[in-house]
């Protein structure tokens, strides 16, 4: 039995499926388009082929990227540094720390 797999793309009624509840064979990839399958392929890489041709087709174009300000960005990128840094220091605590039981011997 496959695992299940699917690639879609939001705001487009457009999927590759395997292993789903609407697929008819488990093994393959299928090509959904408006819920009409379009294609069935072995191997993933000759169902993404169709799955671009089909988008490129629409005429899908993807959402423009939100723009912030440069004071923005660089506050998010110090937030993240300093989450980052945190974690780090917390996962390496252990590691510090003494007392204790004493080991087994």
């Amino acid at each position: 039995m496959a695992d299940p797999y699917m690639q879609r793309i939001e705001g487009l009624n457009l999927t590759i499926e395997r292993a789903t509840e609407r697929t008819p064979d488990k093994s393959k990839f299928h090509v959904f388009y408006n819920g009409e399958l379009f294609g069935s392929h072995k191997k993933l890489a000759a169902a993404q082929a169709l799955f671009k041709k089909l988008r490129d087709e629409s005429g899908w174009k993807p959402t423009p990227r939100e723009e912030l300000p440069p004071g923005e960005m660089l506050a998010r990128e110090r937030e993240l540094q300093q989450r980052t840094a945190y974690m780090e220091y917390w996962s390496q605590a252990h590691r510090f720390r003494g007392g204790g039981r004493p080991k087994r011997k």
